[in-house]
């Protein structure tokens, strides 16, 4: 487990730090005005869905931290987290009325990013091809209006705060077989860390190869 918290670590430090240059990049930062275009959210009497005639995609402004307990998992195709559909930011609906705050949240889920979150995986058991942009909600969003400041120096990139998750994702009842962990293959390492260096631009990026079935 001691080896195991090494490699995590230093692959959630890479991918952070990724996914925090991308972000900059593409002008999400703190104040940055988005739009959901397939969130449902409470409106008025009842509920609207990206499938309605009259559905209006959410929009709203990013003022909150990242999710702290987003790791690389998340960008590892077929691990528990690259489903989840965990929020990465959420945002007040410009427009909700005296609705709850639950009702007037919308989260955004981590888009499918290449090099960083890749799209496509084989599912569970290695059978039918997997599309995540298919399987989870809130993940098509866009940035209208770019924010003002960075989150560069953020609590996301803080070494104190990911030894906190590091630490929560081993402890007990938490699965900690050798089985339930997840690496990065060497050719995302070397994109990740060539993308940091400025070797690699983002358009330049690709999602590591999906795996056969009898893999």
């Amino acid at each position: 487990m001691k080896a195991h918290k090494v490699i995590f670590t230093n692959d959630a430090i890479l991918w952070r730090r990724a996914l925090v240059k991308w972000m900059s990049e593409n002008q999400l930062r703190v104040g940055a005005l988005v739009r959901c275009n397939d969130a449902s959210y409470y409106h008025a009497s009842g509920y609207m869905h990206p499938s309605d005639e009259n559905y209006v995609p959410p929009l709203g402004l990013i003022m909150n931290s990242m999710c702290s307990s987003l790791t690389h998992y998340h960008g590892i195709m077929n691990s528990h987290e690259w489903l989840s559909g965990s929020s990465m930011f959420s945002f007040e609906r410009i427009g909700a009325g005296d609705e709850s705050l639950y009702r007037r949240n919308i989260g955004i889920a981590l888009p499918c990013i290449p090099g960083i979150v890749p799209r496509y995986g084989k599912g569970w058991y290695g059978a039918e091809p997997v599309d995540r942009m298919g399987r989870i909600s809130n993940v098509d969003w866009e940035v209208v209006s770019p924010g003002q400041a960075d989150f560069s120096n953020s609590t996301f990139l803080s070494l104190k705060v990911l030894k906190q998750t590091v630490k929560e994702h081993f402890k007990a009842p938490n699965e900690t077989t050798e089985r339930g962990f997840y690496t990065f293959c060497d050719f995302q390492r070397t994109q990740l860390q060539e993308y940091l260096n400025g070797e690699t631009e983002s358009s330049e990026m690709v999602d590591p190869e999906v795996p056969g079935s009898n893999t």
